[in-house]
């Protein structure tokens, strides 16, 4: 396992520790260009699912507690790791002919939201993915994380993050992220790629 993956699967263990009432998953979410926008590079695609990421985070903790956005304290906490395709096959990846990266994140759940979740995770997200404003967003798979492995799942959903070729075309753009947001990050920083601006 890379310094990476271990710094972060160690940080997350803690967490665990520490917040005894969240439920670890495993969730991957695809996603589609969108008709208005074609990247011409990886760091243009990064952004753009960074920005429909954005989205679909606030849409789905909406799904979970009413009066969400004065709720922080019961929103999932996650660590989210931008991928590509046959990242683990093979070491000589195409960036140049960008395909739509993907998002491999672990989700710490609150108790108190815990049914909800489980809700939509058994309903395959459908009010999510036929929600119009998320139309970008293909799939949505989340699995229960068991304490053994999550040392493994860490290591596989941080694996882009080790590839130097990716994180260079990445320019400005990160290939990992974290929610919730400080409120200086919400009001302060806008995401790139917005399809409202397009």
């Amino acid at each position: 396992m890379s310094d990476i993956a271990e710094l972060y699967s160690s940080h997350i263990a803690n967490l665990l520790l520490e917040k005894q009432n969240r439920q670890p998953y495993f969730v991957t979410t695809t996603f589609c260009h969108s008709e208005r926008f074609s990247p011409r590079s990886f760091q243009d695609a990064v952004w753009y699912v960074l920005g429909r990421y954005d989205h679909l985070y606030r849409h789905l903790t909406s799904k979970l507690m009413n009066n969400f956005s004065k709720k922080s304290y019961l929103h999932p906490m996650t660590f989210d790791f931008l991928d590509i395709p046959h990242t683990r096959a093979s070491r000589e990846l195409n960036f140049y002919d960008p395909v739509t990266p993907h998002v491999h994140s672990i989700y710490l759940v609150h108790e108190d939201t815990l049914d909800r979740f489980e809700t939509l995770r058994n309903d395959g997200f459908l009010v999510i993915l036929d929600h119009p404003a998320l139309s970008a967003v293909r799939t949505i798979d989340a699995r229960l994380i068991q304490a053994s492995s999550l040392t493994n799942v860490v290591s596989y959903a941080a694996k882009l993050l080790n590839n130097r070729e990716a994180v260079r075309l990445a320019g400005d753009a990160p290939l990992f992220t974290q929610y919730p947001k400080a409120r200086f990050e919400r009001t302060s920083k806008g995401i790139k790629w917005d399809e409202r601006s397009l």
